[in-house]
């Protein structure tokens, strides 16, 4: 039967009928990165494509000894700190650069602990683009479940 809520909204009635949820929100200070300009300013070309051009953001991980590349075509900085906050560094990542344009740039680096014979860390590697990644704190939206029932065997 078609319905015209969102699928969160779906969910959410479905987990309420089923355990008996109750939950509210709240912001919450979480630990966080600031993606911001290096001292030295960044070293990333602007992008020729203009807005109208799709940007290309992926990750790329190669077997063992891993090397990670980001080829990043017409993208903008908050598209680039969104993409290393879902692959890359599993935390919060805040575009604080004032960089309001669209730019092409390649970053490598050693997923984990780089060695000698290996490319950089990714806070390394973000360096080298003249960017840095800095430990912060955001506040982010949380749910908190106030109450939860095991359902029943039916």
């Amino acid at each position: 039967m078609p319905s015209d809520a969102s699928p969160s909204l779906t969910l959410q009635a479905l987990l309420a009928d089923h355990f008996k949820l109750q939950f509210h929100r709240q912001q919450t200070y979480a630990p966080a990165y600031n993606l911001v300009v290096g001292q030295s300013g960044p070293k990333i070309k602007q992008s020729t494509d203009g807005p109208a051009g799709q940007p290309s953001l992926f990750v790329n991980v190669s077997p063992p000894p891993s090397v990670a590349t980001l080829p990043a075509r017409n993208a903008t900085m908050a598209e680039f700190a969104a993409l290393m906050q879902r692959m890359v560094v599993n935390r919060p990542v805040i575009d604080k650069t004032g960089l309001s344009g669209r730019y092409n740039f390649d970053l490598e680096w050693t997923p984990g602990k780089a060695t000698r014979d290996t490319k950089p860390d990714i806070f390394t590697a973000v360096q080298q683009l003249g960017l840095e990644l800095a430990p912060g704190k955001a506040l982010l939206d949380t749910i908190v479940v106030d109450y939860l029932e095991r359902p029943s065997e039916n």
